[in-house]
This record gives C-alpha cells, sequence and structure tokens, in this order.
C-alpha cells in the first residue's frame, strides 16, 4: 500500500489540457482524430427530454452545455419513473475506436498509463444560470478510466444537503486521484487512459427539482507526486 501526503503534492507535467472544448467530428477506422480538443458527448436520455449545446467563437473558448429542453422535462412523476431520467458521458476523442490497439484509441485514451503514478483530473463545471445554480442535475462524476477496465475511480456530487457542493454561476474545479497498477498485462495503445464525466437525474431523488442545467468548461490530467 502506498500513503501520499496531499499536502506535499507538487504538479510534474499536464499531459492532457483542454480548455477549448469542440465537438468531435469522426475520423478514419484505424486513424487518431487530428483534433486535440474533440469531446464526445453522449446523450443516453429519453427522447425529447435533454439538449447538448457546444458553444465555440473565435474570441470564446469552447464550452458544452447540458440542459433540460423545459422546465418540467427531468421531472419525474416518482421513483421508477425513468422517461425523464437524463444522463450525459463526457469523454476524449471521438467515435472512431476499434479497441484493436490501433491508432484509434489514442485520441479516446490520451494520457499514457505509467506503473506506480499518481495522477489527478481536473474538471471545470459550473452553473449556466441561477436555475442550474438552485436546481441541477441530481449528480455528476468525475474520474479515469483504462480500455482493458481494469482501472475505473470515480468521484460523485449530487445535490443532497440542498446541493450546496454543485457547481455555482462561477467556474469551478472539482478533481480526482487515479494511481497506475505496478504493473500490467496491457501493451501498446492499450496501456493508456482517459478522464471522463458522468452526469444525469435520479427519479428517487425527490429533494430537488431538476429545472436547470450544467456547463462543461475544460479538463486536464496532471501527473503529481
Amino acid at each position: 500500500m502506498n500513503k501520499f501526503d496531499a499536502s506535499g503534492f507538487s504538479v510534474q507535467s499536464t499531459p492532457y489540457n483542454v480548455t477549448d472544448l469542440t465537438q468531435a467530428v469522426n475520423a478514419a477506422a484505424g486513424q487518431q482524430n487530428s483534433d486535440p480538443n474533440a469531446i464526445t458527448v453522449n446523450n443516453f436520455s429519453p427522447a425529447g427530454i435533454a439538449a447538448v449545446t457546444f458553444t465555440h467563437t473565435a474570441s470564446i473558448d469552447g464550452d458544452v452545455l447540458m440542459q433540460p429542453t423545459s422546465t418540467t422535462a427531468w421531472e419525474a412523476t416518482g421513483p421508477t419513473d425513468s422517461t425523464h431520467s437524463a444522463f450525459f458521458q463526457i469523454t476524449p476523442g471521438d467515435g472512431t475506436n476499434a479497441f484493436g490497439g490501433a491508432a484509434d484509441m489514442i485520441d479516446n485514451f490520451p494520457v499514457v498509463w505509467d506503473a506506480d503514478q499518481l495522477y489527478r483530473v481536473v474538471v471545470t463545471l459550473q452553473a449556466p444560470s441561477s436555475l442550474g445554480e438552485t436546481n441541477p442535475p441530481d449528480f455528476f462524476y468525475v474520474g479515469m478510466d483504462v480500455p482493458t477496465n481494469e482501472l475505473i475511480n470515480d468521484i460523485y456530487t449530487t445535490t443532497k444537503l440542498g446541493a450546496s457542493a454543485m457547481p455555482k454561476q462561477t467556474p469551478q474545479e472539482f478533481f480526482a486521484f487515479f494511481h497506475g497498477n505496478a504493473g500490467s498485462t496491457a501493451t501498446g495503445n492499450f496501456k493508456r487512459f482517459r478522464p471522463h464525466v458522468y452526469c444525469g437525474t435520479v427519479p428517487a431523488f425527490v429533494d430537488n427539482t431538476n429545472q436547470g442545467g450544467i456547463q462543461f468548461n475544460s479538463w486536464r490530467v496532471e501527473r503529481v507526486q
């Protein structure tokens, strides 16, 4: 078991850093996507209840807004009402990945996974409006995973305690740590990892109405020691 003193952490390098998010355009099969800022937002919500909007101009860095299509679109009628349950998955790169070891894995898993190395993923989120601050989605996860599924790590935040820990209208950083195993049978492009963000709503959460959205601004992965 390794023990770390968090008060003494320092950043060695930042192997992945995206502040100008762009909507991925799929590269050809077997090819790495040439856009280092490309991300994919999978909207697994039922049809018609959730919208995903990429904002990007020459003068404004790209962001992603996830929000209900109306103030009642995410309002479940009971704990088993899945027709109003929103769910989003944010990952690097595009949708071209055959998981065969080719270069098309590199943009999806952009960070080399080194043994016995501590990493930190930092995600910047914010409430896009006052309603997004007081009535956001029920949860979000910040974490990392590897293509072999050997290592999956997530930190979650929910609307409990009056949504006190959810993003405010001023951008905030949220983070999680990831530590590579001492060894792995993975080789080549399988020995990589990616950050991810999941967010959505839960019908059984009745303490907060989900009338507002959430905005994803940037993320980075740091090697720390």
